[in-house]
């Protein structure tokens, strides 16, 4: 399971997008280039999730806001947090505009900071982190791979549904319907899915077929946060990490993600436009 540090969840939850992202296109490529005879099996995947991913890969325009909320919990009682992301999605397949911005609010240790990905056409999209400032233009896959970790996946959940770049944002992981609840006022079926003591539950609009919320928990060893992640931050960062307790203590983590999402309606092109803020004063002679 994912190691995590409590207080500094957004920081390592980057390693673990990234190795599931590995982990799962890793399989694919070995099987498109073996030449043996490989047997066909029935596609068991729900329903829901099909037209999910339908609905996300096909669509004229996309866009949301939504609040991803993370607790951690001790295995002996305290709870640590919440600390909050709150995100934007623009998309239009057309004119190929995109832009996911984020912001995230610690309950502690960390000051907020905020990033954001974006672009009017294809091509190159430029990104910006209030860490680390404005960046050199990359591709959008590398983007919203590298925004993955410090967004804890909302840059890449949606918008890896959006270019068709996976089916549903938990792949590798097989979800079994649960019934129908509402999120929201919407009606929407429930899907889970285990995997040792990993649990994954996704509401899906019936109406619409949109991701209507996520959510996840995992049990935490409490090993220290990794020295080469630490290497990689800004100093301010690192010194800031360097008061949070790193305990050996067991604790589980829980991920809750809700959206709102619109399909197919019109976006004005300036709201592909990111400015960022000016930079702070430095405080350093």
């Amino acid at each position: 399971m994912p190691v995590l540090v409590r207080g500094a969840v957004s920081v390592t939850f980057f390693k673990v997008a990234r190795g599931l992202a590995l982990a799962t296109l890793a399989p694919a490529c070995l099987v498109a280039t073996t030449n043996e005879p490989r047997e066909e099996t029935a596609d068991t995947t729900p329903p829901p999730l099909r037209e999910m991913a339908e609905r996300y890969a096909t669509c004229v325009s996309y866009e949301d806001t939504g609040m991803l909320t993370v607790t951690n919990r001790d295995d002996n009682g305290p709870e640590h947090g919440p600390d909050h992301i709150q995100f934007e999605t623009l998309f239009d397949r057309a004119r190929g505009g995109f832009r996911f911005d984020f912001s995230q609010v610690y309950a502690r240790f960390v000051d907020p900071h905020r990033a954001a990905i974006w672009r009017h056409s294809p091509g190159l999209v430029h990104t910006w982190w209030s860490l680390k400032h404005r960046a050199p233009d990359q591709e959008l896959a590398s983007a919203i791979d590298e925004f993955g970790g410090i967004s804890l996946r909302t840059s890449r959940n949606v918008p890896m549904m959006l270019f068709g770049w996976a089916p549903n944002p938990y792949r590798e992981l097989v979800f079994q319907i649960d019934g129908d609840e509402t999120v929201r006022d919407a009606p929407c079926v429930k899907l889970s899915a285990r995997q040792e003591d990993r649990l994954v539950i996704m509401w899906i609009g019936k109406r619409d077929h949109a991701l209507r919320k996520l959510f996840e928990r995992w049990h935490n060893d409490g090993l220290p946060l990794d020295a080469t992640v630490i290497a990689n931050l800004p100093e301010e960062v690192r010194n800031k990490l360097a008061q949070v307790p790193r305990t050996p203590a067991p604790f589980t983590t829980e991920l809750s993600t809700e959206y709102n999402p619109v399909f197919d309606r019109s976006v004005d092109p300036s709201r592909f436009e990111f400015t960022p803020p000016p930079s702070p004063p430095s405080s350093s002679p």
